[in-house]
């Protein structure tokens, strides 16, 4: 069987394509019915306006126990993997004769610094199963597809579908934008402090606020120093095992790190701007459904002495 670069004429298309953004539910909310006095003229039931109608919960609860996921995309944030499963369903009726082969999506992700698009792996659903190589009536080819948000601002992701048709190279695609956001800030600053050992010694300072409209928890900040830097924290909540801090929205932590330069180890040529290279700063956290979140900041220096 052949394939045919000419598409054939303009019918309808045997396969449609549903996009679904695989992501953390939220807990609906719901919004109460004011107390009513007895001499209201209106009676209305307090529990018409719940979403989930029970006794044995708070009604006056702005937060109901049901879970809801997203109609659309809904908010992306920078340092989150966008993650979205793609379905080419076979739409054609039982009694149809026409033959549907070759079914392969094509998945690219369009970002402000590559508009050309980056190829996503569309891997298999389901690693133990193979797609068929003849598309049956109703049968569906799922793909999942990740990608590191790195960069805020508009994204597309571009999902092409091609199939044979009787032996006809038929092709379509779709186009899904949304806005990735900045959900963490991150200032630094790195400043020579004296030090009497004859070490020199930084202080490494950063701020970290929430961007966001929902709390996040911070779940670790590492380190990655270069080999002649040695680092110590200056910060309670990680030497002791407590709980771990909470930013609500606009809030800002701030973190402090002891660097010292280590006499024994090889120091490296100066950068252009005449900068040593110290550490660079890897931030997790964790959304308020678990979501996971990751952010690097660059190589941070400082001015040789």
């Amino acid at each position: 069987m052949s394939r045919t670069s000419v598409d054939v004429a303009k019918t309808p298309h045997c396969l449609s394509l549903k996009v679904l953004r695989l992501s953390r539910p939220s807990l609906k909310y719901q919004y109460p019915l004011p107390e009513q006095h007895n001499d209201a003229n209106i009676k209305i039931n307090p529990l018409a306006a719940l979403a989930y109608p029970s006794q044995e919960q708070d009604q006056s609860f702005l937060i109901s126990p049901l879970l809801t996921l997203p109609a659309q995309f809904g908010v992306t944030h920078i340092g989150e993997t966008f993650c979205c499963s793609l379905c080419a369903n076979n739409e054609l009726a039982p009694d149809d004769t026409r033959s549907i082969q070759d079914v392969a999506i094509i998945a690219e992700m369009i970002t402000p610094s590559q508009p050309k698009g980056i190829p996503m792996d569309a891997g298999e659903a389901d690693a133990s199963s193979n797609a068929p190589t003849t598309l049956q009536s109703g049968e569906t080819v799922q793909r999942i597809v990740r990608y590191d948000l790195k960069e805020d601002g508009n994204h597309m992701l571009a999902v092409t579908v091609t199939y044979l048709e009787d032996g006809n190279l038929r092709t379509f695609r779709k186009l899904y934008q949304f806005i990735a956001r900045q959900l963490l800030s991150v200032r630094t600053k790195i400043r020579t402090i004296p030090s009497r050992s004859g070490s020199a010694q930084y202080a490494l300072e950063a701020q970290l606020e929430n961007l966001s409209d929902a709390s996040v928890v911070l779940q670790a900040i590492d380190l990655n120093l270069k080999p002649y830097i040695s680092a110590q924290s200056l910060n309670a909540w990680e030497a002791d095992e407590g709980p771990k801090p909470m930013l609500n929205p606009g809030d800002i932590l701030q973190v402090a790190y002891l660097l010292t330069e280590n006499d024994d180890a090889a120091r490296p040529e100066d950068t252009k701007d005449s900068r040593l290279l110290l550490a660079q700063m890897a931030i997790s956290w964790r959304a308020n459904m678990g979501e996971l979140g990751h952010l690097s900041t660059g190589w941070l220096g400082a001015r040789r002495r």
